[in-house]
């Protein structure tokens, strides 16, 4: 059966807000990089078409680790060892809403320190002319899941707060089946709803 105007209007209209979503994005995610950066201070990003629920995740470093700079010690270099687990446990990290019965299907990190050779452990005595650069290292995570029920998501809870103590805000966006809603998270406030 072909599709009706109205159907193809919705098509173009949702290429177009994908097309606008990916540059309110892209501008959202990448002020941390622009900007002098602030420590506690983090990015949320939330996206939720059709079934797929995709929460992005960007902080510094320091808010992470409680270090700006590439690891400088045994004790720094397992801290950032020990960062991509803590981050990939999911259910300590955010909590959904139940009924919309949403299930965990996988993660992503990028930004850490020897993840992709960019950066390495530093000997004592080196001089590093880049150290002002490595001050602004920025940790990203996304995590993804399938909802049965996407209409009944109202709430995403994130426990960041609880798990990274050095976070004292979140700036969070949402993009909900075509719905943008924002709102500032604080350790007294960790939820952000959805009408």
């Amino acid at each position: 059966m072909p599709a009706t105007s109205e159907q193809t209007e919705c098509q173009m209209i949702q290429v177009l807000m994908a097309a606008g979503m990916t540059a309110a994005l892209s501008g959202f995610m990448s002020t941390s990089h622009e900007h002098d950066h602030d420590h506690g201070k983090a990015n949320m990003v939330i996206v939720l078409e059709e079934e797929a629920l995709s929460v992005t995740f960007e902080a510094h470093q320091a808010d992470l680790a409680g270090f700006e700079t590439a690891p400088r010690s045994a004790e720094e270099i397992h801290i950032l060892e020990e960062l991509p687990a803590r981050l990939s446990a999911a259910e300590k990290l955010f909590a959904l809403t139940a009924s919309a019965s949403c299930e965990f299907s996988g993660m992503e990190v990028s930004g850490l320190p020897g993840a992709d050779g960019h950066e390495e452990p530093h000997d004592k005595g080196e001089d590093h002319e880049d150290d002002h650069h490595e001050a602004h290292l920025v940790i990203s995570a996304t995590y993804h899941w399938s909802c049965r029920s996407p209409r009944k998501l109202k709430e995403v809870e994130t426990l960041l707060f609880e798990e990274f103590p050095a976070i004292a805000r979140i700036n969070a966006i949402a993009f909900l089946n075509g719905q943008q809603t924002a709102d500032i998270l604080l350790p007294q406030r960790p939820r952000i709803k959805f009408k």
